[in-house]
């Protein structure tokens, strides 16, 4: 079954926001396809798909850090109703896809390419299968936009579009040297090993801060909460010592100058000007590498935009409907 798109640029005021998502996810419920997908080493990723009536392009959700797909529901429907195929799926460590360690809170990753490599096998096992040779746009979200960043680098021709929201281009390490923080790795997986918690990253909290939160809605803030309370598998909130060493070395990758260089795909990189989770300067820098990559920076932004309000959400939309739609 496919949904007819029926573009209109509608943001859900706070006030309205459970009941507006309530009958969104009443009806992307109809045209859902969902299941699991085997990954290069056997892992299972949960997926969700939703194809559209004479779409024009394939669209790819790739999450952030603890994050996962229904938390994209509300972007899900904003590419459907701009005439796109929308795929999403939970990276490994996260959502209902399978783990490498047995502590459900903890985010882990054995190598930064495993991301890279799901991300290959939803474009291949699942986006072509499905959607066949329509052109694939990807956006992703802080983490996400590693992944992103990476693949691209593999398959410098695959995606036509992508967008960069929030990339983790390099976290902040709030004063912490790099070599500093490598050294207290060393001593920490001598000590516990590589699945252990890193000690100094975040904990699992029933009730977190909405003022310390990288969100501006609360109405969103709270929907994402009350799923990640309603299920263990949703409350993933530590990286293991092994994910912050693979993070650790992402920006020397990312920023390779021949590697970005060969990159054809159309790149929009949105900065968010009062980020406090990932860093703008090496963003800069991706941008200044990139062959074809747009800079828009929204400076009272935090880093999850997409849980912005009102006139600053309609913005973000505006953006990336412009961006996609060639205008």
């Amino acid at each position: 079954m496919r949904y007819t798109p029926t573009y209109r640029p509608y943001v859900a005021a706070e006030a309205d926001f459970d009941a507006d998502f309530a009958k969104l996810e009443e009806t992307l419920r109809a045209y859902a396809h969902t299941g699991e997908v085997a990954a290069f080493d056997g892992l299972t990723l949960a997926y969700e798909y939703y194809l559209v009536e004479n779409a024009t392009a394939s669209v790819v959700i790739v999450h952030g850090f603890t994050e996962f797909m229904r938390k994209y529901r509300e972007m899900c429907r904003y590419f459907m109703d701009m005439g796109f195929n929308v795929f999403l799926y939970d990276q490994r460590g996260h959502g209902r896809s399978g783990r490498q360690v047995d502590e459900w809170h903890h985010a882990h990753v054995n190598a930064f390419d495993d991301y890279v490599r799901d991300l290959e096998t939803v474009v291949d096992e699942l986006v072509r299968p499905a959607a066949g040779d329509l052109p694939l746009y990807l956006y992703s979200h802080s983490m996400g936009g590693a992944v992103v960043g990476f693949y691209m680098q593999r398959h410098p021709q695959a995606a036509a579009k992508a967008i960069l929201s929030s990339p983790m281009v390099d976290p902040c390490m709030h004063g912490a040297p790099r070599f500093a923080m490598f050294h207290l790795l060393k001593r920490l997986v001598k000590q516990s090993g590589w699945d252990a918690r890193f000690p100094y990253g975040g904990v699992w909290r029933e009730n977190p801060s909405f003022e310390r939160s990288s969100d501006k809605s609360y109405a969103r803030f709270k929907m994402n909460l009350d799923t990640r309370l309603s299920d263990v598998c949703y409350q993933n909130a530590s990286q293991t010592n092994r994910w912050m060493h693979e993070t650790l070395q992402v920006k020397k990758r990312f920023l390779n100058r021949e590697k970005c260089k060969a990159i054809q795909t159309q790149v929009l990189l949105i900065n968010a000007g009062q980020d406090r989770v990932v860093r703008t300067r090496p963003q800069k820098q991706l941008v200044r590498r990139l062959t074809n990559c747009r800079f828009v920076s929204f400076p009272e932004g935090k880093h999850t935009l997409l849980n912005d309000t009102g006139a600053a959400l309609e913005q973000y939309y505006d953006c990336l409907k412009a961006f996609l739609s060639g205008e």
